[in-house]
């Protein structure tokens, strides 16, 4: 697994949440070695309850989920949400945790009272669209201030969230992938640390999504093309993260951030990875930290030891209670990776659907004559 791995030529770095080994004259960081080294004393308590809290659909256009499995009757407040600096839009999922499955399932919250305060001042209040999925239009933030929520629940529970402070961007240089003829691709994002003096603390995810063209089926019929995401770039559980709190200013760093298996049904044809790239504050960073150290000791997410995870989140009246999930302050940026079939030579990535003339043995019907569960095109396709 090469996910976490970043190479600098700029010098030998050791940081807090990170090692380098030196590998064919370039500087690696691995962030597995890193989590195996990790003092583990402290996750090592017996708690009450399975994670439940997952960062799963906050946003339809840039989700990574990391699945957490409940064994436990009690009845949890999710909260899911973020401010974003280059969005005037933003959204927020209040959830319940369920018994048993995915949070994708998880009961929603409904008719919750929920307001975004600015260094103290209330600027707006979320508009519920769906149930449990709650928005703000036109509402642009700005570096340096200072976010919370505030959450009315029907049953009169009131909760609210830590302030976070907009930290800078930091842009991506360039976004690319590497291939190695293993069938397997590399995704890679270079930035530049920038002169600031508050370290960037950095994230990525990523969505994929490949076009698939069909055949004329019928007399009157004609070719379409259509347009179907996958999560095969985000099998990977563990969360990219970077930490450049030890990295010195003007350092480019090329940084792995997950593999992906080349196989024919998606890149017979063009396909596109979206790169987004989320700085952190500090407390957030540390949040997604924990995620991964809880994750990387249990090999599976399913068999992962009784533990929590607390967030940001708080209930006014019990700051004991149990919240789960977090409201994070980001700055986030986009890149996007084009492959075509003919990048992963010698591979002969041939069209799922085939080409007019030749349609593949067996035929794959409904597929291949019109596109069924197929996403809009894209607006930068």
């Amino acid at each position: 697994m090469k996910n976490g791995i970043y190479k600098t030529k700029n010098g030998y770095f050791k940081t807090k949440t990170s090692y380098f080994t030196l590998k064919n004259g370039i500087f690696k960081i691995k962030l597995d070695d890193f989590i195996n080294r990790l003092d583990m004393k402290k996750t090592k308590r017996s708690y009450k309850l399975l994670i439940l809290a997952t960062f799963a659909a906050l946003f339809q256009t840039c989700v990574n989920p990391v699945e957490f499995d409940r064994r436990d009757e009690d009845d949890i407040l999710v909260v899911d949400g973020r401010v974003n600096l280059n969005d005037s839009i933003q959204t927020l999922l209040l959830t319940r945790t369920g018994p048993l499955g995915r949070s994708a399932r998880f009961p929603t919250e409904t008719g919750a009272t929920v307001t975004l305060i600015e260094n103290d001042k209330t600027v707006g209040t979320y508009v519920e669209e769906e149930p449990g999925v709650y928005k703000i239009y036109h509402f642009k933030p700005q570096i340096g201030n200072s976010y919370h929520i505030d959450i009315q629940l029907q049953n009169g529970d009131h909760y609210t969230s830590l302030p976070e402070t907009m930290p800078r961007p930091v842009f991506i240089e360039s976004a690319y992938f590497t291939y190695n003829g293993d069938r397997t691709l590399t995704l890679f994002s270079s930035i530049k640390i920038p002169e600031q003096d508050d370290p960037p603390y950095l994230r990525w995810k990523i969505k994929h999504v490949y076009q698939r063209t069909d055949l004329a089926c019928g007399f009157f019929d004609n070719t379409s093309t259509c347009y179907y995401e996958t999560n095969r770039a985000t099998d990977n559980q563990l969360v990219p993260l970077l930490d450049g709190g030890e990295l010195k200013p003007g350092t480019v760093i090329e940084f792995s951030i997950t593999d992906v298996p080349v196989i024919d049904t998606i890149f017979g044809e063009v396909t596109y990875f979206t790169v987004f790239q989320e700085t952190l504050t500090p407390a957030a960073f540390q949040y997604w930290e924990k995620v991964n150290t809880l994750l990387s000791q249990t090999g599976s997410i399913f068999d992962a030891p009784p533990g929590q995870i607390r967030g940001n989140i708080y209930k006014t009246d019990d700051a004991n209670a149990l919240v789960l999930g977090l409201f994070y302050a980001t700055s986030e940026e986009i890149a996007y990776v084009k492959t075509f079939p003919g990048d992963f030579a010698p591979l002969d990535l041939a069209p799922f659907c085939g080409v007019p003339g030749v349609p593949p043995t067996p035929f794959p019907y409904p597929e291949c004559c019109y596109c069924p569960f197929g996403i809009p095109r894209p607006d930068y396709w």
